[in-house]
């Protein structure tokens, strides 16, 4: 039993001071909790909404819209009451969350009450504009039964109390919201094709004892890292470019519009999205680089960089949460990438500054990481396990 506590105690030592153990336990015991957390919590402040103002309401002036405005704003909506049918109609064009609501009165003797709902399925959440309908037609339904003689059927009252949608939005705008939530998986070779091209230049090289070599020649260490840098960016970005020009020949030629979607991205526009996103393979590289020099053997820098390989799947997750991201994230690596993406997708008219913006970002962050590989190279430590 004592032999036995002794060799499970050696393998545990051993365990812990692999960099790959520990950092496989705070990805698997951190990372995924505070992932759940961050959609629990974005459920939590949608229901919290709910409980409130779901959705904001614009009922255009008729004689019925105070009695729907008072009926809505006890069900929990901000409804308001505008001056005229085309106030209601544009109500979307000042806040995308807003929904206009047209009252008309048909039939006769009885009034029926029509209801004519405008508004932006790109800015109002599914579940409060789902919840609206119900709302309306109820309020529709008990407008007519009320006008019902005492005794008369009421099976018709649901029928007759119609209630017409009108999606201002088009159909290059709900795809741009639809690709929102994966656009990130289009970015996701920039970081998986550097990968093994920067392993094996520098942990590789350091275990088949190459890097040794490399460094006693005549030959500056930054320019030996940045080599390896464009080297391995080399890769990505031929991997990149063909992969989003095979993903605009497929939206080009896919019968979206059966789906209620479009793909309106013209050829120059996908080149510049193209050319603005070579940046990223090189902060991929470099960032995959600075963590591979930094690991003590080939298997370790497998671990780290193949972890930082998963940083766009996390990316995606984020800024499909968050379609409306602040101005400051997008001077983030990758975001800005997937920013531009989601604009061309909804048929957004983009600056030329945009292209240049996203490729300066990335390569920005990757500035950073290429000095910190120069100076780890040049660190007597390093030098010492070489």
């Amino acid at each position: 039993m004592n032999k036995l506590l002794v060799v499970m105690q050696k393998e545990v030592r051993e365990s812990l001071r692999d960099r790959r153990t520990l950092m496989m336990l705070l990805l698997f015991v951190f990372v995924y909790p505070a992932m759940l957390g961050m959609l629990l919590n974005n459920r939590i402040e949608e229901g919290g909404a709910a409980r409130g103002h779901f959705v904001q309401v614009a009922v255009a002036s008729s004689p019925d819209a105070p009695a729907l405005v008072a009926f809505l704003r006890r069900s929990g909506a901000d409804a308001a009451v505008v001056n005229d049918s085309n106030a209601a109609q544009t109500a979307h064009s000042g806040n995308p969350e807003r929904v206009g609501i047209v009252l008309e009165q048909t039939g006769m003797p009885a009034r029926i009450l029509q209801a004519a709902l405008y508004y932006d399925s790109t800015g109002v959440p599914a579940s409060a504009y789902v919840k609206l309908v119900g709302l309306v037609q109820q309020f529709n339904v008990e407008a007519y039964r009320r006008l019902l003689p005492p005794g008369q059927a009421e099976a018709d009252a649901g029928t007759l109390a119609t209630v017409a949608e009108h999606d201002v939005s088009s159909s290059a705008q709900r795809a741009g919201r639809q690709i929102g939530g994966f656009i990130g998986l289009f970015f996701i070779p920039a970081f998986f094709l550097c990968m093994s091209t920067v392993i094996d230049n520098s942990a590789g090289e350091r275990e088949r004892k190459t890097m040794e070599v490399l460094l006693a020649q005549p030959v500056r260490a930054l320019f030996l890292i940045i080599g390896k840098w464009l080297a391995a960016a080399l890769v990505g970005m031929v991997g990149l470019t063909l992969e989003l020009a095979l993903v605009h020949i497929v939206m080009s030629t896919l019968p979206l519009a059966q789906i209620g979607l479009s793909w309106s991205v013209t050829l120059p526009q996908i080149a510049g999205l193209i050319v603005a996103t070579l940046s990223l393979p090189l902060f991929a590289a470099a960032a995959e680089l600075a963590l591979a020099l930094n690991a003590r053997s080939y298997k370790e820098a497998q671990t780290t960089v193949g972890m930082l390989s998963l940083l766009p799947m996390v990316v995606s997750v984020a800024f499909g949460m968050a379609q409306n991201s602040s101005a400051w994230a997008q001077l983030l690596p990758l975001i800005s990438n997937q920013y531009l993406m989601s604009q061309l997708a909804s048929g957004a008219v983009v600056p030329p500054g945009q292209y240049a913006l996203t490729w300066l970002v990335n390569l920005a962050w990757a500035l950073p990481c290429v000095l910190y590989a120069v100076a780890r190279v040049q660190s007597p430590k390093y030098l010492a396990t070489v």
